[in-house]
């Protein structure tokens, strides 16, 4: 549960500081969702902004105990719209590229529908273990780095696909 915890708290920290840490950078994820056919432009500045506060309010929430069930439904849920929404730009061979964590010259695919996927199955699947104890320091101590090697892998999950593709 640590290390779901860490992971959800990392992964999303990353995709909002990718999509607001640059001057303009929202304006341009705003931009970006406009793009993508998937809602009317005139609510892409809506949808981005929601976006980018799902994505930071579970950050927050995550870290809270009693929110963390909270937290892990929002993180579900988020990741779930975003692999359905992947699918939908993959399956009409949108040669969209990829603004999961800030610009990126990665084309969105069937690796981040099977990343969403995963991510929201388990969020949801955390849920079941939100009544349970903390475990000792010895599990925070594995936990929290397993997490955020968990994380790192799916920050980096473009970097690390191009390294092994021939």
């Amino acid at each position: 549960m640590v290390a779901l915890r860490a992971a959800v708290l990392l992964v999303m920290a990353a995709a909002v500081a990718g999509k607001v840490r640059q001057r303009g950078g929202l304006a341009h994820f705003t931009d970006w969702v406009g793009t993508l056919g998937l809602v009317p432009k005139s609510w892409s500045a809506v949808v981005a902004r929601a976006t980018v506060c799902a994505e930071a309010a579970t950050a927050v929430l995550v870290v809270l105990p009693w929110t963390v069930p909270v937290a892990l439904a929002l993180a579900g849920l988020v990741f779930g719209i975003f692999a359905v929404a992947t699918w939908r730009l993959v399956r009409r061979r949108s040669r969209t590229r990829c603004y999961c964590f800030g610009p990126s010259t990665a084309q969105l695919g069937p690796r981040h529908v099977v990343r969403d996927g995963a991510l929201a199955i388990a969020a949801v699947l955390g849920l079941a273990g939100t009544g349970l104890p903390l475990p000792p320091t010895a599990g925070i101590l594995l936990g929290v780095p397993a997490g955020a090697l968990a994380a790192l892998l799916v920050v980096r999950l473009d970097d690390l696909a191009d390294l092994f593709t021939v």
